[in-house]
């Protein structure tokens, strides 16, 4: 069912331009973030599909409008009435979509003020792993696990090579806003990493 289901998002995400494999690494990266922070968000399975399918349309409509493809992305998954979703978790995760670039939530954007407060609160949380994972999508990071404590969120990354962590600081505003940490990357290089839980 779940491999059918994804199979229907990449082949509709497809239709509108879509590197798939990009569209995967992330989705992986954000629901392996995703149960690593399960003991700060408290979410379950339904958030965590959403936020899946988010990550899997992040980047839909790219090649039609690279500037604005975050709210392209908002705008298909809006309209996307085959998901199995209803209207409303749709609009939260075409809200997830848009927010894995550029602005933040705010109270002024046209839907977002339209969802009660609990709603923004899952678009917010989600969001905020979505942009990270996005920026952690290099192919040279082969696993990573987090470390949490009362002021940081550690990432630690296993790369081949040394990589560019600086997109993924850049897009960690909302992040250390909604987890009320700083957030720290570090980087392990080796030479013959362990099989990769990311390919």
């Amino acid at each position: 069912m779940k491999k059918s289901f994804l199979n229907n998002i990449i082949d509709a995400g497809q239709f509108w331009g879509f590197n798939k494999k990009h569209a995967r690494r992330v989705s992986k990266i954000a629901l392996l973030l995703f149960d690593e922070l399960q003991d700060l968000h408290h979410m379950g399975n339904t958030e965590r599909l959403w936020l899946e399918t988010a990550a899997i349309f992040h980047d839909v409509g790219k090649s039609i409008n690279r500037e604005s493809h975050h709210k392209l992305a908002r705008d298909i998954i809006f309209d996307c009435t085959f998901l199995p979703f209803g209207r409303k978790e749709r609009k939260m995760i075409g809200l997830i979509a848009r927010y894995h670039r550029g602005q933040l939530p705010e109270d002024n954007h046209k839907y977002f003020k339209q969802l009660d407060e609990e709603s923004k609160e899952y678009v917010c949380k989600l969001a905020a792993i979505l942009r990270i994972a996005d920026g952690l999508a290099s192919k040279v990071i082969k696993s990573f696990s987090c470390s949490i404590n009362n002021h940081t969120i550690t990432i630690h990354l296993e790369c081949t090579k040394n990589t560019n962590v600086l997109k993924a600081i850049k897009k960690a505003d909302l992040f250390e806003e909604i987890y009320m940490r700083n957030l720290i990357l570090e980087l392990d290089i080796v030479q013959k990493p362990a099989k990769s839980i990311l390919n």
